[in-house]
């Protein structure tokens, strides 16, 4: 319950914090923090139904943050979670660098399925593959910070971990019996 509650605290929190720094920063120079937290969930919590709420919570405050079609940024970070869920099981992202560099794939990937979901459903919105160029730059600034995200949320996890109450060690002798 608790790490719930502090991954969904720290899920709400990123895209707040994304959009403050976009006041002041061009958004090539911006990292994508609640895909970050959704890639760090997906990646390190081993609790799959939380992370799928976490990560659907998390998609519909961006959502809301950033005036997108409805529900949209929710199915792709949930699709995202999924992705990096599946990849934490498959692949050995134990490093920094591997890290950081799934974590440019995964920015591309996240990106385009963007653009391809927008054109989908607004083909007027006039969104073209010029709009691309900005996708390389994000991609980068979030493999230089996914490590950091990922041991964040690690980090949370770990010190939110409810404590094994009532629980004693029994020692066992050489016979079996207690010492």
């Amino acid at each position: 319950m608790r790490q719930g509650l502090g991954m969904l605290l720290l899920g709400v929190l990123a895209p707040v914090l994304q959009g403050a720094l976009q006041l002041y920063l061009p958004v090539s120079l911006c990292p994508q923090l609640g895909v970050l937290v959704v890639l760090g969930l997906g990646l390190v919590w081993p609790n799959a139904l939380g992370g799928m709420l976490v990560a659907a919570l998390v998609g519909f405050m961006s959502d809301l943050l950033s005036g997108s079609l409805g529900g949209q940024l929710v199915l792709l970070h949930l699709g995202a979670y999924l992705a990096a869920r599946y990849a934490s099981g498959h692949l050995d992202l134990g490093g920094p660098l591997s890290t950081a560099i799934f974590a440019v794939g995964f920015t591309a990937l996240y990106g385009l399925a963007l653009v391809l979901s927008t054109l989908f459903f607004l083909p007027e919105a006039g969104l073209g593959w010029g709009d691309l160029q900005v996708l390389l730059p994000v991609a980068l600034l979030n493999g230089l910070f996914a490590p950091w995200m990922v041991g964040l949320v690690e980090r949370l996890l770990a010190r939110l971990e409810a404590p094994q109450l009532g629980r004693r060690r029994v020692f066992l002798g050489p016979q079996g019996s207690p010492q």
